[in-house]
């Protein structure tokens, strides 16, 4: 993968050079921009996976199917996409799930 960003030298922060990152009027454009949008929504699609399985695992439950290789797979599916995210927020990818309030 070609980065599209670079350390600033002594510093935390990245840089993306032109004509990855382009400025205009109303916002910002460009390769970087498209790039990170994708690890958006490859993220978002991976939370509401991680979501929606726990209540197809329930499903299989009631249907007895425990031991189904559906189960299996969903459940296989569940815990790597858990790890996916745990391994991007500890990159700094994602950020920490605020508790739920009661």
């Amino acid at each position: 993968m070609r980065r599209l960003t670079r350390r600033l030298p002594g510093e935390t922060g990245y840089r993306v050079d032109a004509p990855d990152g382009v400025l205009r009027g109303d916002g910002w454009y460009g390769p970087a921009v498209d790039r990170l949008a994708a690890y958006e929504n490859l993220q978002e699609t991976l939370s509401e996976r991680v979501r929606a399985i726990p209540g197809e695992l329930a499903a299989l439950r009631a249907q007895g199917r425990e031991k189904s290789v559906a189960f299996r797979e969903r459940m296989a599916q569940m815990l790597l996409y858990q790890q996916w995210l745990a391994l991007a927020r500890d990159a700094g990818a994602e950020e920490e799930t605020p508790p739920a309030r009661s």
